[in-house]
C-alpha cells in the first residue's frame, strides 16, 4: 500500500478535500455494506432496516410474496419509531405498499437488529384489503422505483400522509377548484364542503381519471383548512395546484 506524505495530509485538510476524502469513504463503505444486504434472500416475515436519522428508526416488514423471480410482488409495511419511545410506540408510515423485487432492492436495506420485532398485523391487514378492492378494479398501484422514492410523497414537514405510490389513473383537461373561504369553510366548484373531505367528494365523481385541481385560497384563509384540504386531496392521490378560478 502507498504511504501518504504527512505534508499532503495537511494540505488535503486546509483546502478541505480531506473532509470530502473520508465522506466518499463512509459512502464507498456503506454501499458496499448495502451491495452484501441485497444478496441476502428476502422472505416473508423477514424485517429490513431502511434509511433512519440519529433519533428515529425506520424499516419494513415483508408480509406477503406474490409470485417468483423477477415477476413476484412483495406486500410491505413501513414503520418509524422514536429511539427513546417505548418498543409498543411505533408508526404505522405506510399500512401497505406492493413493490417489486428490482424495487426493492434498490436502495439501502440491511436486516434489522433482533430488537426490532413484527408489529401487530390489523393495519397491515386494513391496507392490504384497500390494495386489494384497487387491483379487482385494475388500478392498483405497485411501486416499481424504490421503497424510499415511493414513501416520499407520504412524509410532509414531519406529518404522515397516505403513502404509496398513485394508482394509474387517466389525467384529464377537466379543471376543478377548491375553494377555502376567510371562515374556514370550502367548497368545491361553488358547492359547500367539510374541507377534510373534498378529496373524497372529488373522487366519488373521478373514480377511474384525474382532473386538475386548484386550491384558491387568500391570504386570510386559516392555515389548518389549508391542510385539511391538501390532506384530503392526497389521500385520494390528487395532485393540487394552487389558484383560482378566471373572474
Amino acid at each position: 500500500m502507498q504511504r501518504t506524505d504527512p505534508s499532503a495530509i495537511n494540505i488535503m485538510k486546509s483546502s478541505g478535500e480531506f473532509f470530502g476524502f473520508v465522506l466518499f469513504l463512509s459512502l464507498l463503505a456503506f454501499a458496499i455494506r448495502a451491495e452484501a444486504a441485497d444478496r441476502s434472500p428476502i422472505s416473508e416475515g423477514s424485517i429490513w432496516m431502511l434509511p433512519s436519522t440519529p433519533t428515529e428508526q425506520v424499516w419494513l416488514e415483508v408480509h406477503a410474496i406474490d409470485g417468483d423471480g423477477a415477476e413476484a410482488t412483495y406486500h410491505i409495511s413501513v414503520l418509524s419509531k422514536i429511539k427513546t419511545d417505548p418498543a409498543w410506540k411505533i408508526t404505522h408510515v405506510v399500512a401497505h405498499m406492493a413493490i417489486t423485487e428490482v424495487a426493492l432492492r434498490n436502495g439501502p436495506l440491511r436486516p434489522a437488529p433482533k430488537s426490532v420485532r413484527a408489529a401487530y398485523p390489523e393495519t397491515y391487514d386494513a391496507g392490504y384489503a384497500e390494495w386489494i378492492k384497487l387491483n379487482s378494479q385494475g388500478i392498483a398501484p405497485i411501486c416499481s422505483t424504490s421503497v424510499m422514492k415511493c414513501l416520499y410523497p407520504c412524509r410532509v414537514n414531519g406529518e404522515t400522509f397516505k403513502c404509496g405510490p398513485a394508482p394509474v389513473r387517466k389525467k384529464t383537461s377537466q379543471q376543478i377548484y377548491v375553494q377555502i373561504a376567510d371562515d374556514e369553510s370550502c367548497a368545491i366548484d361553488g358547492i359547500a364542503s367539510p374541507c377534510a373531505e373534498v378529496g373524497k367528494n372529488i373522487r366519488a365523481e373521478h373514480p377511474m381519471d384525474d382532473p386538475k385541481v386548484g386550491v384558491c385560497a387568500s391570504a386570510r384563509s386559516d392555515s389548518r383548512a389549508v391542510g385539511a384540504v391538501l390532506g384530503s386531496l392526497n389521500d385520494e392521490y390528487l395532485t393540487p395546484a394552487f389558484g383560482c378560478p378566471p373572474r
